[in-house]
């Protein structure tokens, strides 16, 4: 596979470049060491992979320092607070600190699997990566959204894609420059997803985004955690996601959504 030469998050070209594990070592270990059907769908063409493996599958992106040391510390928070919502074992009630570790989880997930993408340059700019390593501050633009999945391919599913809003070719309207990151990430019975937009072109980049609001069906399946208000987070939601609901959730942006106050 091939690899960018620079850390996602530190931007160190001379650290050794080491592996981070895309579902964490801990979570292979909490569902213990057996092969999984994983089950894939390329967001660009909609083939559909299956195959078997393990939990140990790793991106070579980060530096060994960043690996080890704060990542690594992320990782024993959510350990923490998620372990039960993977295993889904019980309610659980996700708390303020919770909240903020799932976000940061989820957050440090999604710029791994966008830096993965050797076709594209990082949605996310390097001023973003490195405060949020040195902080772990998530861009206040950035939304995000708990799911439960009850379905088959437990294992997990890692996507996220660069897309505009559902437009005509010819549309030439003010949202012809927007565009957004989509990332959903499920392992067990956790399933989270990340909105996050921008501008296409640079020297709009500075300006105010408009906000997307996923469609009402949706309701009863996800809910928005981030930004957080600062209470608590019932889980599970009033319904589950299975095998097929679970990619419709994962491309519901790609459907006609809603531009909130604007």
């Amino acid at each position: 596979m091939s690899q960018r030469k620079k850390c996602a998050f530190c931007g160190n070209d001379a650290a050794k470049i080491s592996g981070e594990h895309i579902w964490s070592a801990w979570i292979g270990r909490l569902l213990g060491a057996r092969k999984y059907t994983w089950k894939f769908t390329d967001p660009e063409t909609g083939q559909v992979k299956l195959w078997k493996g393990l939990l140990d599958t790793k991106a070579n992106v980060v530096c060994k320092p960043c690996n080890e040391g704060w990542m690594s510390q992320l990782e024993c928070e959510a350990k923490r607070e998620l372990s039960d919502i993977i295993v889904g074992a019980k309610e659980v009630a996700l708390s303020p600190r919770g909240v903020v570790t799932l976000a940061a989880f989820t957050f440090k997930n999604a710029i791994v699997a966008n830096y993965m993408n050797m076709k594209r340059e990082p949605f996310f700019p390097p001023a973003v990566r490195q405060r949020f390593r040195s902080t772990l501050e998530i861009p206040s633009d950035v939304q995000m959204w708990l799911a439960a999945f009850g379905g088959t391919y437990k294992s997990g599913t890692f996507i996220g894609h660069v897309s505009g809003p559902a437009v005509t070719p010819d549309y030439r309207g003010p949202w012809k420059d927007f565009e957004f990151y989509a990332f959903t990430y499920s392992v067990g019975g956790l399933v989270v997803q990340l909105l996050a937009p921008r501008w296409a072109p640079i020297h709009r980049r500075g300006l105010p985004v408009p906000i997307l609001q996923p469609n009402g069906i949706w309701d009863k399946v996800g809910i928005q955690f981030w930004p957080s208000d600062g209470s608590s987070v019932d889980w599970p939601p009033p319904q589950y996601l299975d095998d097929n609901s679970i990619d419709a959730f994962t491309n519901r942006w790609t459907a006609p959504v809603r531009f909130v106050g604007w």
